[in-house]
């Protein structure tokens, strides 16, 4: 029974020091581990955070397009022709003289 836990225990170290980069086989088994372990906390926390900004971007992006999209048809567009294009397709766009 011990011959097979210690041919188990050493797959399981070959199998792992042989994916895991050089960086982590110079330490112990559990260190290693443990240094794994937190590098993957972090990565994942980082992922978080660029989420998150890459998510509030966007958003101030749609917020700044739909702006500038009812800037350019004030310009172009008098009040009736915005008023029949709300009713007609459905946008949302403000007429110049409800500003």
């Amino acid at each position: 029974m011990k011959n097979i836990i210690l041919k188990l225990n050493h797959i399981l170290f070959w199998w792992y020091y042989r994916k895991v980069s050089d960086h982590f086989k110079g330490y112990t088994f559990f260190k290693s581990v443990s240094l794994l372990w937190q590098h993957y906390d972090l990565a994942e926390f980082e992922n978080g955070q660029l989420h998150d900004l890459i998510k509030s971007s966007h958003q101030e992006n749609q917020k700044l397009r739909k702006e500038n999209s009812q800037l350019r048809i004030q310009q172009i567009a008098t009040d009736g022709q915005i008023r029949w294009a709300n009713d007609v397709f459905g946008m949302d766009w403000n007429p110049p003289t409800e500003n």
